[in-house]
């Protein structure tokens, strides 16, 4: 079969395995000389890597290729939908595979190198030099569905990654990415962990900067290792999927650690770290999550927000088959958009005093004062609006957002048969 042509289709970026398995999948095929098409008539095999995060996307692309490829080409369905194959329709004839079984590619396409030959755990573009130290995961975060088709964790030798590290230093690479699907729990399952492995990459003489990629706070349990290598200064950003900023939250989210544990972590990092750029990942919207669970995080954020801090805010999405879509005390749709649009402004409003303006603190304060006394969206919206006519902040993407949260809100209250915001106070931004 050397001379098939194969069309690849991927649905969503999906995560950072995501990208490995896709990057070593187009690896095989060239390094094979298989024929690359994009046009599904010339296909003679099919192959879609699919998200369940991205289910109903992933079921559309499957059905279509189902549809329209030629009569006798093969359609092979990779990624973790291969985990929930019960969900494909009229599947007689795919061919599912998980990613630990992509090496059963070798037979379907009777290739001369073999899948499991094209080990490279990295990917350099844009400058950037990305590894892969692990692979799969082992904890029962309660939103996740990749943990379906990733599987348990499979942490890269510390001796390969060095390796690596290594070849990206004589390239002269000046950034490396370090990712997997929890790059935390490193190690756990070799007996090290990110730490260990961190202060033998220090080590490499070398003008590098060190950025560290889905970091659960699982890390808390040895900070106390960790410490010296931030302090070090190569570390130059961490992303941290904290997902919630209370404690009752995050128990229903099926984490371990204590939220005032991770606020210790940011003071200490505020302290002696300050330089190191914190991207700290929450979710809004999680089942549970009632107005004042909203407040608190909100709060949260006004109190521990800097000028190296950035919240990238996620609404929560209910999949059925993940355990959060059991949980009890759903938020709708409208007050999760609402949350979310209301905590943009409030970045945006922020961001602008920490940057142009130099008086962060005390306009954090107030702003942190006012949201305390508030009982409702539309109070916050209030409290939004009085402080952007304060700073007279003119951005269009800012009254945009303004004039959807007032949209949304007073949508809300119609729906729950309250009163309709006056027309007179959507055109006063």
């Amino acid at each position: 079969m050397h001379n098939k042509k194969v069309l690849f289709k991927g649905v969503s970026f999906g995560n950072q395995e995501h990208a490995l398995e896709r990057n070593k999948i187009m690896n095989y095929l060239k390094k094979n000389n298989i024929m690359l098409v994009e046009d599904i008539n010339d296909a003679d095999v099919v192959i879609c890597d699919t998200c369940l995060f991205y289910f109903e996307d992933s079921l559309e692309a499957i059905d279509f290729l189902n549809k329209n490829k030629n009569k006798n080409a093969i359609l092979i369905v990779t990624g973790v939908l291969s985990a929930k194959k019960e969900l494909v329709k009229n599947r007689k004839g795919m061919i599912f595979l998980l990613n630990d079984e992509l090496h059963m590619l070798d037979n379907i396409l009777k290739v001369k190198y073999r899948f499991d030959t094209i080990n490279e755990y990295f990917f350099s573009d844009f400058g950037v030099y990305s590894i892969f130290i692990s692979k799969g995961c082992f904890q029962e975060c309660t939103f996740c569905v990749d943990k379906y088709g990733f599987g348990k964790l499979r942490s890269v030798e510390p001796k390969e990654i060095i390796k690596l590290f290594k070849r990206g230093v004589e390239n002269k690479c000046k950034i490396f990415h370090l990712l997997g699907q929890n790059t935390s729990i490193y190690g756990w399952d070799i007996n090290t962990n990110l730490a260990s492995l961190l202060g033998n990459i220090i080590k490499i003489p070398g003008n590098y900067k060190i950025k560290l990629d889905c970091v659960n706070p699982d890390f808390l349990i040895y900070l106390e290792e960790l410490k010296p290598i931030l302090r070090s200064n190569k570390i130059s950003s961490i992303r941290i999927s904290l997902n919630a900023a209370t404690d009752k939250i995050l128990n229903l989210v099926g984490k371990k650690f204590k939220i005032n544990d991770f606020i210790t972590f940011l003071g200490w990092m505020n302290k002696y770290c300050y330089e190191t750029e914190l991207i700290i990942v929450l979710i809004t919207g999680y089942p549970g999550e009632n107005f004042k669970d909203f407040k608190k995080m909100v709060g949260f954020i006004l109190k521990y927000s800097n000028i190296n801090l950035i919240f990238p805010i996620y609404v929560y999405k209910d999949i059925y088959f993940a355990e959060s879509y059991k949980l009890k005390d759903k938020v709708n749709k409208t007050e999760k958009e609402i949350r979310k649009v209301l905590i943009d402004i409030l970045l945006i409003l922020v961001k602008h005093v920490e940057i142009e303006m130099r008086k962060s603190s005390s306009f954090k304060k107030r702003l942190f004062d006012a949201f305390l006394h508030n009982d409702s969206y539309d109070e916050m919206l209030d409290t939004l609006l009085k402080f952007n006519k304060q700073i007279k902040l003119e951005n269009k993407s800012l009254n945009m957002l303004f004039y959807k949260a007032i949209y949304m809100i007073e949508a809300g209250d119609r729906v729950r048969k309250k009163r309709r915001w006056p027309v007179k106070r959507c055109i006063k931004l």
